[in-house]
């Protein structure tokens, strides 16, 4: 896993009693090119590269990102990048066919359906999260498989195949599920 950063040099002023600090703000956190955080780290401007870097590697693991140096697989290694993999390929899958801001408009629409005794737009939503919870069901067993396993190419040999959910997959719209109202 490559992370990589960027930084600007910024004076923050402690609003307490007025004192300023030169200091590193370091933001662009990326893990192998992908954004990893929305916010930035701030570190005192005499801490160097290497030290920053550390402190941004730990900072990633202990929010379950896969920061492990590639140049010495270790089976703990080979199992946070797997499921790490995965949980990126399951969520772009879902978020391909229900997008974030979908998922999010069909929670409110479910609940006034609740909320309103609106049985046909609730089996719609119910449609559509019987298939997500199929897929999630899928994508738990196969990372049960990654911690099951005992060596690197045990771990490396699972995959998970997506695609055999696409037939099954939900026709429903955002759209359809807002305009039932009964």
């Amino acid at each position: 896993m490559a992370v990589t950063w960027t930084k600007t040099a910024k004076t923050h002023t402690n609003p307490m009693d007025g004192t300023t600090e030169a200091v590193w703000e370091v933001n662009s956190i990326q893990v192998d090119g992908v954004p990893a955080l929305n916010e930035h780290l701030t570190f005192p401007q005499t801490t160097d590269d290497p030290t920053i870097q550390t402190k941004v590697e730990a900072y990633l693991a202990k929010r379950g990102y896969p920061v492990v140096d590639p140049t010495v697989p270790t089976l703990t290694g080979a199992k946070i990048k797997r499921s790490y993999d995965f949980k990126i390929e399951v969520t772009a899958y879902i978020g391909k066919k229900y997008d974030a801001g979908q998922q999010s408009t069909l929670n409110a629409l479910w609940s006034e359906g609740i909320e309103k005794g609106w049985v046909n737009r609730n089996a719609l939503v119910q449609g559509i999260m019987t298939w997500v919870n199929t897929v999630l069901t899928y994508f738990y067993s196969k990372l049960d498989e990654v911690t099951a396993a005992t060596t690197i190419p045990e771990v490396e040999a699972i995959t998970m195949d997506l695609a055999q959910f696409t037939p099954t997959a939900p026709t429903t719209t955002v759209r359809q599920v807002k305009d039932t109202t009964n």
